[in-house]
């Protein structure tokens, strides 16, 4: 079974390297994001169909709390 990421900034230079290595490792990763435009997406466009996006905002605690619930992460 597969051990579960939540990530946070996968978007960003350091988050996308960290999500390639989690997907290359076989982690089955989530990555938050709030609402962004799909061109923020294209630095993981290698790797994109592999992860899934989660819509939460840190701002929002309601919505990371419900993020978490449904994820069950084992990692965050």
């Amino acid at each position: 079974m597969k051990s579960v990421v939540l990530l946070t900034g996968a978007s960003g230079f350091i988050g996308s390297r960290l999500t390639e290595v989690l997907v290359g490792k076989g982690y089955e990763v989530h990555c938050l994001e709030r609402h962004v435009p799909e061109r923020n997406r294209a630095i993981l466009e290698g790797i994109k169909d592999s992860v899934v996006f989660v819509n939460a905002n840190l701002n929002d605690n309601h919505s990371v709390h419900s993020a978490m619930s449904h994820i069950n992460p084992d990692f965050v």
